[in-house]
C-alpha cells in the first residue's frame, strides 16, 4: 500500500474512533442525568445503575490500555522490520481521543457517584 493510501485508511480508522468516542462521552453524561434522576425516587436502584456504570468504565479503561499496548507493540516492529523511523499517524491521534473519551466519563461517573451519595 502506498504512502498516501495508508494515510487514508489511518485518517478513516480516526474518523471511526473520533465518531465511537463522542457517541460514547455523550451517553456517559446521559446515564449521568439519569443515575441523578433516578436518585430522587428510588435510591437503590440509582446505586444499582451506577455500579453498572463502574463495570463498564473499567472495560472502556482497560480497552484503552489494551488497544495503547498493541499500538506501540506494532509501532515498535515496524520500525525494527522495516527499519522505518515511526512517524506520527492518525492511528495515534485515535488514542489521544479514547483517553480523552475516559477521562470525561470519568468525570460522569464522579457525578453519578455524587448524585447517588458516594461523594
Amino acid at each position: 500500500m502506498d504512502e498516501a493510501r495508508s494515510g487514508e485508511v489511518e485518517y478513516a480508522v480516526y474518523e471511526k474512533v473520533a465518531t465511537d468516542a463522542t457517541g460514547n462521552v455523550i451517553w456517559a453524561f446521559v446515564a449521568a442525568g439519569l443515575v441523578w434522576l433516578l436518585s430522587k425516587v428510588w435510591l437503590m436502584g440509582a446505586k444499582v445503575c451506577f455500579w453498572g456504570g463502574v463495570v463498564l468504565e473499567t472495560v472502556n479503561v482497560l480497552h484503552l490500555l489494551f488497544v495503547t499496548a498493541a499500538g506501540v507493540f506494532v509501532h515498535i516492529s515496524d520500525a525494527i522490520v522495516h527499519k522505518k523511523r515511526p512517524g506520527r499517524s492518525w492511528l495515534w491521534a485515535g488514542n489521544v481521543v479514547r483517553l480523552v473519551e475516559v477521562a470525561l466519563s470519568l468525570v460522569a461517573l464522579w457525578l453519578a457517584a455524587k448524585a447517588v451519595g458516594y461523594f
